[in-house]
């Protein structure tokens, strides 16, 4: 009797967190159109510079912030022309002046670097991309379904359906 009591909880457990990641996986383009028309933006953490605070595979929103109201401390999204990328680093200098250029210019640093960044990083728009919000690991699950979203909506709709009519069934 405890087996198959067992096996029921498993079976509802399976099925339960089958729903959760199916409802993510159609709800989260949805979420991020919304998210993008109000102005955050949505990153996933490539390299391990900024750990242990942020991961590879981390998911970070971001929402631009004025200049003027980026402090020490803050970590910023920015295209680095170095790097051809965007970078997830730290604020750990501003600068209003840098070489006869009115600023503010911000000096970065990943959190696992021991040295900062060479280029400053200044913006001609007045705003910068803060990160506000982060979620971890859940890049890795959103770029596995990027590949092949649909193959795994199909596989998990069936899994799911097998499911449900195997833990319907009264055993004999």
């Amino acid at each position: 009797m405890k087996g198959i009591i067992t096996q029921a909880v498993r079976s509802k457990v399976f099925v339960l967190l089958s729903v959760v990641l199916l409802l993510f996986l159609l709800l989260f383009p949805f979420a991020s159109i919304a998210g993008h028309w109000l102005g955050w933006d949505i990153y996933f953490v490539q390299g391990g510079s900024m750990e242990p605070i942020l991961r590879p595979g981390d998911l970070i929103l971001t929402k631009p912030t004025e200049v003027k109201h980026i402090d020490r401390g803050d970590i910023i999204v920015f295209w680095s022309e170095s790097k051809d990328g965007n970078i997830v680093h730290r604020v750990v200098d501003v600068r209003q002046n840098l070489e006869g250029k009115e600023g503010p210019w911000f000096q970065t640093k990943g959190d696992a670097v021991r040295i900062p960044d060479q280029e400053f990083v200044y913006s001609s728009s007045g705003e910068v991309s803060t990160v506000r919000f982060y979620l971890p690991y859940v890049g890795f699950m959103l770029e596995f379904s990027e590949a092949g979203s649909f193959v795994l909506l199909l596989v998990l709709g069936v899994v799911l359906w097998r499911r449900i009519r195997e833990s319907n069934k009264v055993p004999a």
